[in-house]
């Protein structure tokens, strides 16, 4: 059921080019605050954009160009919400990555940090988000190249306990990175660049990555491929085929591996590409060497005599609360 105003939250051209949904992981993400103000926080492209780069344009690398911040008020409309701000912009005239946006938990357990990979860079959009204002903390320049190819693949993501972060994009290089994140001021530290076995499919090598997601313990990080899934071993820094296109179904029917999440029942959930699956895998036991992590195909089925299951959502630990000692204050410029 919608909202009250909660329609059409994308730009026109691109949102009935799609239907009013998107395909592409972690192009959207809900920020709660105390007050009962939810951010939505929309990338995405202006119809100018999108009618000169993605409907005529040539190549494989389209991306996004906008920012947009809209407010859910929860609480209006005796409980059944309101958007009372529409697609207020955040950036405009950038080069955005499609996919590989998260946000994390400031250290007072209330505020956001929210981070937003650049397309034409390997720059970080760092933002601040508050009870009231929206706050543009500068870029971050990660010292890796974070080339993509097609770039509707790639994912972002944060440990639980919000110390650690990692990410995957849709390279030929098959690289997983990763770096340590300090809840207080938003930095990014210690990056390290970590290179993730080529392996083979039927068609040829499955060198790419696509998801990511640390282990609730943060031992193990999960990287899923088109056609693998794999454990990385922080600690030996060894890797573990997890599971594969063959565990899965025929090659002809398999519908690709694509984002990872970790939900509230310590279970990682495997999302897939084409999304004409009724059913995802799921990793039981995360925090589990090699074969313990207990990995099961098509686990999770669809209850939907139609519904179809695609992309894991983009959710951050909304339970993360605050650390016992405090931060210095920041100084900061509002967006918004």
């Amino acid at each position: 059921i919608l909202i009250d105003g909660g329609d059409s939250l994308a730009t026109p051209e691109y949102y009935a080019f799609y239907g009013g949904h998107s395909i592409v992981p972690q192009s959207c993400i809900f920020l709660p605050m105390d007050s009962g103000k939810i951010y939505f926080m929309t990338p995405t492209c202006n119809d100018t954009n999108f009618a000169n780069v993605w409907q005529y344009g040539v190549g494989t690398k389209f991306p996004f160009n906008m920012l947009y911040s809209s407010v859910i008020d929860r609480y209006a409309n005796g409980g059944a919400g309101k958007v009372v701000k529409r697609m207020q912009p955040i950036l405009e005239n950038v080069e955005l990555n499609k996919p590989q946006m998260m946000a994390c938990k400031h250290r007072n357990g209330k505020d956001w940090w929210l981070l937003k990979m650049a397309a034409d860079s390997n720059n970080l959009y760092t933002f601040l988000v508050t009870q009231d204002s929206i706050y543009f903390k500068g870029l971050q320049r990660m010292p890796y190249q974070n080339t993509t190819y097609g770039d509707v693949w790639g994912q972002m993501i944060f440990s639980r306990d919000g110390t650690k972060w990692a990410a995957t994009c849709s390279s030929n290089m098959g690289k997983l990175f990763t770096a340590d994140f300090n809840r207080c001021n938003g930095e990014l530290t210690n990056y390290q660049q970590i290179q993730v076995p080529e392996l083979m499919t039927p068609d040829g090598p499955d060198n790419g990555t696509a998801g990511v997601a640390y282990s609730p313990n943060k031992r193990f990080i999960y990287v899923s491929k088109y056609a693998h899934v794999l454990q990385y071993d922080t600690q030996d820094s060894t890797w573990f085929t997890v599971g594969d296109w063959n565990s899965d179904t025929v090659w002809a029917y398999f519908n690709g591996f694509q984002n990872l999440g970790l939900a509230d029942n310590n279970k990682i959930y495997v999302g897939t590409y084409h999304g004409f699956a009724k059913a995802l895998n799921t990793i039981n036991n995360p925090d589990g060497k090699a074969a313990l992590c207990n990995y099961c195909p098509k686990c999770l089925q669809s209850q939907s005599s139609w519904g179809y299951l695609k992309n894991i959502p983009c959710m951050p630990n909304y339970e993360l609360g605050a650390m016992v000692d405090s931060c210095f204050p920041l100084a900061v410029s509002p967006i918004q």
